[in-house]
């Protein structure tokens, strides 16, 4: 089972059931939230703020501890002889037969890659700190002056990649490119 996560409002309620819980000195606090001794010291209680805690619900056999509940703006369900409370209500959405199995096709219907999808280009970058004087010797004139073939060029002799497009920034003395995933490693 999934670790429940407490909205903003969950967290709210749970917090004020701790506080008032925590601020138990006497009985007279015990008669103020209308629970008895018993409930207070059973360790049923404790587990039932325990799974509140940790899964948003749990079950008590005390009906004063479910209205306790109850007043903190709990969901609470007489189930048999127990009731089960809930910081917040679990509903289906749509009240279908089999939801929990329609939604988990939808799921994967969703993640389903479709047939017609191709990847985003990869950008990479091909520093040219030590070949930047040979280059610019090879080629007459400096980077920034080349086309972009020339530049896509020098970048398949350096990396073995044919870019889909290529722009050389000096600031960065580097050439900035783009690689079809699908073809980057079947140019042979």
């Amino acid at each position: 089972m999934a670790k429940f996560k407490h909205t903003e409002r969950t967290a709210k309620i749970y917090n004020s059931i701790i506080k008032e819980y925590r601020e138990i000195n006497s009985d007279s606090d015990l008669e103020a939230i209308g629970i008895d001794y018993d409930d207070y010291r059973s360790s049923e209680l404790g587990l039932l703020l325990d799974s509140l805690r940790f899964d948003g619900e749990g079950m008590t056999s005390s009906k004063k501890v479910a209205e306790w509940m109850k007043r903190h703006s709990c969901n609470v369900y007489l189930i048999g002889d127990c009731w089960k409370v809930q910081l917040q209500r679990r509903n289906k959405m749509w009240s279908i037969p089999n939801e929990d199995e329609y939604w988990e096709r939808r799921r994967e219907e969703y993640e389903r890659v479709p047939k017609d999808w191709k990847p985003e280009p990869e950008r990479q970058i091909l520093s040219l700190d030590d070949e930047l004087d040979d280059l610019e010797k090879e080629y007459g004139c400096k980077l920034e002056d080349l086309n972009e073939p020339d530049i896509e060029e020098i970048v398949f002799r350096i990396r073995g990649e044919y870019p889909m497009s290529a722009e050389y920034d000096p600031a960065f003395i580097a050439i900035f490119y783009k690689v079809d995933p699908d073809w980057r490693y079947n140019i042979w």
